[in-house]
């Protein structure tokens, strides 16, 4: 509508009558204003703190669908600023004022379609979806999955093979449920067909980075949702893109019954290029940690004879990648010096199991082994235990575990 042919009064006092006509749902009265050739729209800049004395803005809230109707036929604007009556009628879930509002020019784009997907009304996001809303830019799908609104489930299912990006955002919203441990709704996502291992952002509003970017499964697992695993939907498959990512993540969870099972399922640490060493590694460089003192403001911890429920987990988990062929091949020293001042804040033991552990499997070299305890105080720590360790070291082969 050009301005010229807008009708608009040249003060509020002029169309303050139509207000009160609006107020009471007076709708003969109304048109009898509109048929005179009256002012329907207020004067220009008014204050927008006044706007809910526009007489359409009072039309939509009271639900008049016959006034709001008159008002637009009569030539109310329907872009002022400071107020979308589009906005307004999506407030107040209203989908017939919402088509009637299209009808007379309202853009459909002007509307943010995760504001749609929040009225939970799923006739009302198929109108926008079906009049050329922009679905896919901003992610507004996965926004509202992140968001428990249940109604996007259907909407998914529905429109899912026209937008090529619907499926990624119910990854995302699969990622995001995984990271919360949210079980009712990893379900859902996977009843909807979300990809539990597609690499890719956990919130929508995060962009993919390949470096960082993790499977909902790897997520569930560094975040130590162990019950997902348990669900009926989670199919474990070695066989999938990122399964070695999997066993990885695995080996970040307080607890082993994850690694185990993944083992148990035919995940092998053997089909890594490293044959699972840098797992072996990740794990004794993470021997002293504790998750209580990683997060705690209080004094510095402990930092030797350690010995807690976490850190005899870690030695359970490189007790079960032995088992299962991993082997322990450092790439440099420094990774022999990384493993050393780790055991060298632990008890004595954990240093003798985990060469016990090396020679029972055979899952490293002898040689790796001498270089470990290369050092005195190393050696000064399983003093006690000399004659033990000496046996261990005689079972060791002096060549290259078998490959």
């Amino acid at each position: 509508m050009h301005e010229d042919s807008i009708k608009r009064a040249k003060t509020y006092d002029e169309i303050e009558p139509l207000v009160k006509l609006c107020r009471l749902g007076k709708l003969f009265e109304v048109q009898e204003w509109i048929s005179a050739g009256k002012p329907v729209n207020p004067p220009e800049n008014l204050d927008r703190r006044v706007r809910k004395r526009f007489p359409l803005y009072l039309a939509i809230e009271s639900g008049f669908h016959s006034l709001v109707k008159m008002l637009l036929d009569g030539g109310t604007v329907i872009d002022e600023p400071g107020y979308s009556p589009l906005e307004h009628a999506l407030h107040k879930r209203r989908l017939d004022l919402i088509q009637l509002l299209v009808e007379h020019g309202a853009d459909i784009h002007s509307v943010s379609m995760r504001a749609v997907f929040q009225s939970w009304d799923p006739m009302i996001v198929e109108f926008f979806i079906d009049n050329g809303a922009n679905v896919e830019a901003g992610n507004p799908l996965a926004y509202a999955l992140c968001s428990k609104i249940r109604p996007a489930l259907g909407l998914f299912k529905r429109y899912k093979d026209r937008y090529p990006s619907f499926q990624e955002q119910a990854n995302i919203a699969l990622r995001h449920h995984c990271c919360e441990g949210s079980l009712k709704w990893v379900s859902l996502m996977l009843w909807a067909g979300a990809d539990p291992y597609a690499k890719g952002p956990d919130s929508p509003d995060r962009k993919s980075d390949p470096e960082a970017d993790a499977s909902a499964l790897e997520l569930a697992a560094i975040y130590d949702h162990f019950d997902i695993f348990k669900l009926r939907q989670v199919r474990l498959d070695p066989n999938k893109p990122g399964a070695c990512d999997l066993l990885r993540s695995a080996c970040y969870s307080e607890k082993p019954e994850l690694l185990k099972k993944l083992l148990g399922s035919g995940f092998n640490p053997q089909s890594m290029e490293d044959r699972g060493s840098s797992l072996i590694q990740c794990l004794l460089s993470r021997l002293s940690w504790s998750h209580r003192s990683f997060y705690s403001w209080g004094p510095r911890t402990q930092e030797e004879n350690i010995d807690n429920w976490e850190s005899r987990d870690k030695i359970k988990m490189i007790h079960l990648l032995a088992r299962h062929g991993a082997k322990w091949k450092p790439n440099d020293r420094r990774e022999i010096n990384d493993a050393r001042r780790s055991l060298l804040k632990m008890k004595p033991d954990y240093t003798v199991e985990f060469i016990w552990i090396m020679s029972g499997y055979q899952a490293c070299t002898r040689e790796t082994i001498e270089e470990l305890m290369r050092p005195k105080p190393i050696r000064t720590l399983v003093l006690r235990f000399e004659n033990r360790v000496k046996e261990l070291m005689e079972t060791f082969t002096s060549f290259e575990p078998e490959t």
